[in-house]
């Protein structure tokens, strides 16, 4: 059927509510809201402010210990332990070679499952977030560097280190992704209260309204 337009959904809206129809006068004024207005296009307009006052507002809590980004390849022994690692210092040359690239290395050697999808990028890590080999060799290597194979209960690896972050607090840039998906919804949720808000205004309750629109109950049938 034909969608109603914003007047209609206010009034409607504003009949709802002199009635006393409190859930269908919720779902009405978000009706009204989606109606009047693009609430992406509003939360795109505003999220990114709202997200550098959120960031601003408390930096500390986005204090961090020192990072490193890594990549790496990994080979998982299937039985002979040796020949994996044979296997991953034969990788490893290939990757410390000039102009080696990384990422087709990690498609056509690595065992890890998520390969396809990731290149082998583990993003940042702490020593603290992953075993104590993987860590000591990857908080050694400058970025652009290749580890030697590190072995770990997981099996053997290949290491390449893209980024080097200090403790401290992560930059704004680094955080905006997450921040701005909070800032949407605080962006949509403010946007509705206002209308309803200002619905309300002009909404009184009226007892013998609310009488009118209830239907009665056909015959035989028990009042609810």
């Amino acid at each position: 059927g034909r969608k109603m337009t914003t007047a209609e959904l206010r009034d409607n809206l504003l009949t709802f509510i002199v009635a006393g129809h409190e859930t269908t006068a919720l779902t009405l004024s978000w009706a009204l809201y989606l109606c009047a207005f693009d609430p992406e296009v509003q939360a795109r307009a505003q999220a990114e402010a709202k997200a550098r006052e959120l960031y601003q507002a408390d930096p500390k809590r986005f204090e961090a210990p020192e990072r490193v980004q890594a990549r790496h390849i990994l080979i998982i022994p299937t039985g002979d332990r040796e020949a994996a690692r044979k296997e991953a210092t034969e990788v490893r040359k290939l990757a410390a070679a000039p102009g080696a690239d990384f990422e087709a290395l990690v498609l056509k050697y690595s065992d890890d499952p998520a390969k396809a999808a990731s290149l082998g990028n583990l993003g940042y890590i702490t020593r603290d977030s992953v075993v104590e080999s993987f860590g000591k060799a990857a908080f050694a290597l400058k970025p652009g560097q290749v580890s030697e194979v590190v072995e770990s209960p997981h099996g053997f690896h290949v290491i390449r280190v893209d980024a080097h972050a200090p403790a401290g607090v992560r930059p704004f840039e680094e955080v905006k992704p997450m921040l701005i998906g909070q800032a949407k919804q605080q962006v949509l949720l403010d946007a509705r209260r206002r209308e309803v808000e200002a619905v309300l205004k002009e909404a009184s309750y009226d007892p013998a309204a609310g009488k009118a629109l209830v239907r009665p109950p056909a015959a035989g049938q028990t009042p609810r």
